[in-house]
């Protein structure tokens, strides 16, 4: 079943008003007409099992059959560290697939070894809710504005339950699954470091937040691959 996003504003009790691009995609290309059932999601956790009713020159108004809270979502909320990358591709790479995997938010760090560039947050904020609707989750994925390494650390005690640090330093004895252990309904911060890596410095910074350094095996990633590697352990253990 198609999966259409419509904001918390234009949901009821008993209706939802679907308008604008989603209305488009639904008139004109899917050519759905009334009486056909839909899954729309809110971007905050909610799903609507629902029916159309009307549609008139630019909206579609669905009867709500059903609602699903927390739909299609991991029991972990993970915030994952965007690596700042000299090829943006790569960076919307980990925000597509990211989702998909059930990450919650991402924030672009500058760290000491980041290449300086700019991050287009329209595109991926774009990419992240066409991401959700593909894959049929119900949050969609919060893409923060850029942070400083330290300005987010000071965050930590506050914001997260739990923070790891994947490094290509770290002895394989602190792998993933060996650290993190059972994690569900816990606020996790995924740091995986940009092209050449965290510094010491930086890692003695995360530790002395409370992080915990881990390896993600013997192998050298690209630092998009070492973001995904981190999510999939932890959402989907």
């Amino acid at each position: 079943m198609e999966s259409f996003f419509v904001p918390p504003d234009h949901i009821t009790a008993s209706e939802i008003s679907i308008q604008d691009e989603e209305f488009h995609h639904l008139s004109r290309v899917l050519r759905k007409r009334e009486g056909d059932q839909l899954l729309v999601v809110n971007g905050s956790g909610t799903a609507y099992d629902c029916r159309i009713e009307t549609i008139t020159d630019d909206t579609a108004v669905c009867s709500i059959l059903n609602v699903y809270e927390n739909y299609n979502e991991p029991k972990v909320n993970v915030t994952l560290m965007l690596p700042i990358l000299k090829n943006h591709n790569r960076v919307e790479w980990i925000v597509e697939k990211g989702t998909e995997l059930g990450v919650r938010r991402f924030v672009p760090v500058q760290t000491e070894r980041s290449i300086p560039h700019r991050i287009r947050y329209d595109r991926l904020r774009k990419i992240a809710r066409a991401s959700m609707k593909q894959c049929h989750r119900s949050y969609l994925p919060e893409i923060m504005e850029m942070h400083a390494l330290d300005d987010l650390l000071v965050t930590v005690d506050a914001a997260f339950d739990k923070v790891f640090i994947g490094h290509e330093g770290a002895p394989a004895t602190t792998s993933m699954r060996n650290v993190y252990g059972q994690i569900p309904d816990q606020r996790v911060l995924l740091l995986a470091g940009p092209e050449g890596g965290f510094t010491k410095e930086e890692i003695n910074a995360c530790e002395r937040n409370g992080g915990h350094v881990v390896s993600l095996g013997v192998r050298r990633y690209r630092a998009e691959t070492a973001a995904l590697i981190m999510s999939v352990y932890v959402i989907h253990d």
